[in-house]
């Protein structure tokens, strides 16, 4: 049987039993159970990398010469390296014509054949061969490939091929043609009107280059991109070309290159407008410094007006662009404007007094301290925030940040720029001094007004003051403006007293300790009762207090409770 026969037997004896592993009637049949599912039928066998079920032992994955198996790659399928029956390795140059070779160098008749099997060798194959430059599919030249399929037809390449003009060559070496002044580049002879712009040649019977070459659309009238001579429109040609943005062309009557400016006609082909850029002396104009900013009519620059004249001070028109910030129409000082047309401004070393300015020294203008002229050309001054020491200022608290007309007090400094100090006998409320009598009269003797410190007296500031109901005193050493408790003084400044209904922790006078606090004190409810919060010495009622708290818990307190010598236990729970 040929491979053919064999490969047919085979796909039919595939397909059926792949039918018999789908059919129901299988399923409750002796079979083996594939990975993927399948059921063969008892006598076969699951492939071994295919879903089929196999009768003998090709596509099992193992070579099993002796019934002359000479490859097996787990399936029964051609094309793929191994035949169906596993009887061929499928290779180019195994003597065998497979599928999708045109040729096979082992068989004796294939005596022309490539090392891929896939082309005979010939030139019009189709197939360019490693021997070929190229190959179309025939022998005719003038298509591209030459006809013995040893040469690509290109324009450039040195040959002039059947319907090539003229030889082009790639002159620059970039790999194109290049245009030169005898031949295109795609070998055809350059004429003006073909369509295509050859910088290089000359327009026959003009004497000058091409600059376009718009082929049939190539024409002397307005707004045509090529002129027929091969030239690009432009202005200076006598042709208005409105949709170019001409205006008018008054030609180039002198051929410097240059287009001829009248009194109505720029140099660009564009009305004689001041604002244009086109300085046209011819229409009048000093300057034209061009309409840049898109509103109608000229720009300033720095030395043209808008209105295309030169710019000068004292015009009455203020020119930005010239360094002009103004213009009274005269080179004198105003509130607004200096004589030389610019702002008023601090440091430019000119005093304008009308506009405030009291001095200006320019860059010698300081905020050092004695400088005789600050920054904002005013002269130093008490109030300018700089202590100038040579003139007496102990201090300078900056100012009147107030608006009230006169030098403000700061933290620092009182308002006469002199240092804060208490005794002075003024109050800089800014500092935090609340009083000041002076020196003789700042005391801290009990009921002074006010203290050396210049502040009021006042419970918490450490003194006695007796005649003002204090008969005590702690200071306050948090320093929150709140008189503390101490060992000798409540925070009101009155003596600690067990039942006054103030808890003082650092002291407790009814146990005469003076390691203890009071615990608690509820005033006038202090108690020796069972039961009561706080006892009468401001003490916790607690188990060891001799008095039995019933409602805590308690059924004794040392003897309190207990018979005879018993005594009550550490909990006050029971009598021991």
């Amino acid at each position: 049987m040929t491979r053919t026969g064999q490969s047919a037997g085979l796909a039919v004896l595939v397909t059926v039993l792949a039918w018999l592993a789908g059919s129901s009637c299988l399923r409750y049949t002796t079979t083996v159970e594939c990975d993927d599912g399948l059921r063969c039928p008892t006598g076969s066998r699951c492939a071994a990398e295919q879903n089929v079920c196999i009768s003998s032992t090709c596509g099992n994955g193992e070579i099993e010469y002796s019934v002359g198996e000479v490859c097996d790659d787990g399936n029964i399928l051609d094309l793929d390296g191994c035949s169906g029956d596993c009887r061929v390795i499928e290779t180019c140059g195994n003597g065998m014509l497979d599928r999708f070779e045109r040729c096979d160098p082992s068989i004796e008749s294939d005596t022309k054949c490539s090392d891929d099997c896939i082309s005979d060798l010939a030139c019009g194959n189709g197939f360019r061969d490693r021997h070929e430059v190229c190959d179309d599919g025939n022998n005719v030249s003038g298509d591209g490939c030459s006809a013995g399929c040893d040469r690509l037809e290109l324009c450039g390449d040195r040959i002039r091929d059947p319907g090539e003009e003229c030889t082009a060559l790639d002159g620059d070496g970039d790999g194109e043609v290049d245009d030169s002044a005898t031949c295109d580049s795609d070998c055809t002879l350059p004429l003006c009107g073909d369509g295509h712009i050859n910088y290089n040649a000359l327009v026959v019977g003009r004497g000058h280059r091409e600059q376009c070459d718009d082929g049939l659309l190539n024409s002397d009238a307005a707004n045509a991109q090529c002129r027929l001579d091969c030239l690009a429109q432009r202005c200076g040609d006598r042709i208005i070309d409105s949709m170019m943005g001409e205006t008018c062309d008054e030609g180039d009557a002198n051929r410097d290159g240059t287009p001829d400016q009248t009194a109505r006609c720029d140099s660009d082909c564009s009305d004689a407008i001041c604002g244009d850029g086109q300085l046209n002396p011819a229409a009048g104009e000093q300057c034209d410094g061009g309409d840049n900013d898109g509103m109608p009519g000229a720009d300033d620059t720095a030395s043209c007006d808008f209105d295309c004249t030169l710019v000068e001070c004292g015009d009455s028109h203020v020119n930005q662009a010239a360094g002009e910030s103004c213009d009274e129409g005269f080179r004198l000082d105003t509130a607004a404007c200096d004589s030389d047309c610019t702002a008023v401004e601090c440091g430019d070393s000119h005093t304008n007094t009308v506009s405030g300015e009291q001095c200006d020294q320019g860059t010698q203008n300081s905020d050092d301290a004695d400088a005789a002229c600050r920054t904002d050309c005013l002269e130093r001054r008490c109030g300018d925030g700089i202590i100038d020491t040579d003139f007496a200022e102990q201090c300078d608290g900056g100012g009147d940040p107030d608006g009230d007309g006169t030098v403000d007090d700061t933290v620092g400094c009182d308002f006469d720029c002199t240092a804060v100090e208490c005794g002075d006998q003024y109050v800089n409320t800014t500092a935090g001094e609340r009083c000041d009598q002076g020196t003789d009269e700042n005391s801290d003797e009990p009921n002074a007004a006010c203290r050396t410190n210049c502040r009021e007296r006042r419970c918490g500031d450490g003194i006695r003051d007796n005649l003002f109901g204090e008969q005590c005193d702690g200071g306050d050493a948090d320093q929150d403006a709140i008189a503390d408790d101490t060992d000798r003084c409540d925070f009101d400044c009155t003596d600690i007293v067990c039942g006054d209904g103030h808890v003082n922790p650092f002291e407790n006078p009814a146990t005469g300790d003076p390691d203890d606090g009071e615990q608690c004190d509820a005033g006038s409810a202090n108690s020796e009762q069972p039961n009561a919060t706080c006892r009468t010495n401001c003490l916790d009622r607690r188990c060891g207090d001799g008095i039995v708290d019933s409602a805590f818990g308690e059924v004794c307190d040392g003897q309190t409770g207990c018979s005879g010598q018993d005594l009550c236990n550490d909990h006050c729970t029971a009598c021991t």
